[in-house]
């Protein structure tokens, strides 16, 4: 399980300029998805909240894990899918989410999506982009990390 404490050490790293960000070069497919017309809907601020988000899931996990995470496009794929599903099956958002944290084995970078995301002000449209996101970043999680 990826720790709070890494997570933090990443925002530090990150804060202070002293992270190179490879996540794009390094992750190459699932950035190039992240950038399809799959998110053509999310404005500009929610795209780079969606990358910076992967970007911290990304080098939690090389720090924690001392290698970097195999990604297949199809795998994620069937997380999502099944995140989509549980998402469909819960009468509102908040429902989805208690049931993503239940006995869940990334809890820590999970609940820092949840935190990035959660808003000042909420509007519809804030609402759908970020179960987008919330949903999209779960299951790079469950995918790299087989949570």
């Amino acid at each position: 399980m990826i720790l709070e404490k890494t997570i933090e050490e990443i925002l530090a790293q990150i804060e202070g300029d002293q992270l190179t960000d490879n996540f794009a070069t390094h992750q190459e497919d699932y950035w190039l998805y992240l950038n399809s017309d799959s998110f053509k809907g999310l404005g500009e601020d929610e795209l780079q909240s969606m990358f910076f988000i992967s970007s911290v899931i990304y080098h939690s996990y090389v720090s924690h894990n001392k290698a970097e995470p195999e990604f297949d496009i199809e795998a994620f794929q069937d997380c999502e899918e099944e995140n989509w599903s549980l998402r469909e099956s819960a009468k509102d958002m908040d429902e989805a989410v208690d049931s993503f944290f239940d006995k869940y084995g990334e809890e820590d970078l999970l609940a820092f999506v949840e935190d990035v995301l959660t808003p000042e002000e909420e509007s519809e449209e804030t609402k759908l982009s970020r179960e987008i996101i919330l949903i999209t970043s779960k299951s790079y999680i469950d995918h790299i990390c087989k949570a």
